[in-house]
């Protein structure tokens, strides 16, 4: 997953802010986190929105999960040689340098620099590792990582957040800004009417506002 400072502004929405974009090069800030913080980062993350291509892994160092391991998928084919991996890494990070993609912005290249670099490390396992989030009260599950969750501040303000999010202060004990705190303790929260209401002011789709509406109506877990 590629890094971004945690305020800084979201590169596809420029009046969103990056809150817990992690990686294991950059250090963070810890703290112990609250018996609410937990259970309404849970809440968000249960109803998670905007689905990445695919899924992150947590890179922190000695990161102890939970994870489950899910077997890379060769589908009829026999599973690739290591130099057979290394060479479609280097012809991907080729042609983000030269190739077509080497148009795309600085922000756009880090993203796509850490989906490789997490390939790669899948690819050369033979097994990815999917994490888990655990909630305390019940022990129910979820699988985190695959997208992200939008939390409203004040005077209109969003932040934007991967749903690892959750796994990052539960287990890892990240602190995450001041002003997102919060806003994840007095703003509105899925899924609730009034959270998708102002999510649409802040001018996130209402077409996708519905969508998620619908689907949490149903009780469907997340988005896949």
């Amino acid at each position: 997953m590629a890094y971004y400072p945690d305020l800084s502004t979201h590169f596809r929405q420029r009046k969103v802010l990056n809150v817990g974009w992690l990686d294991g090069k950059h250090g963070f800030e810890t703290a112990r986190p609250a018996k609410w913080m937990i259970e309404r980062l849970w809440v968000f993350c249960r109803y998670s929105i905007l689905a990445a291509g695919g899924f992150h892994e947590c890179d922190l160092a000695d990161c102890p999960g939970p994870y489950k391991k899910v077997r890379e998928n060769y589908g009829r084919g026999k599973r690739p040689t290591i130099r057979e991996i290394l060479e479609a890494d280097a012809l991907d990070r080729e042609l983000l340098e030269s190739g077509p993609l080497a148009r795309l912005s600085r922000a756009r290249k880090a993203e796509m620099s850490a989906m490789f670099d997490e390939a790669l490390n899948r690819a050369q396992r033979g097994f990815a590792k999917i994490t888990l989030a655990v909630r305390p009260q019940t022990g129910e599950q979820l699988e985190l990582g695959y997208a992200e969750i939008r939390v409203l501040g004040e005077r209109g303000k969003m932040y934007a957040a991967p749903n690892m999010l959750y796994h990052y202060v539960t287990v890892h004990h990240y602190k995450p800004p001041d002003e997102f705190v919060r806003a994840l303790k007095n703003g509105p929260c899925p899924p609730n009417d009034e959270y998708l209401v102002r999510l649409a002011m802040v001018g996130f789709p209402l077409r996708l506002a519905k969508v998620y509406q619908a689907m949490w109506k149903e009780n469907v877990p997340g988005f896949f």
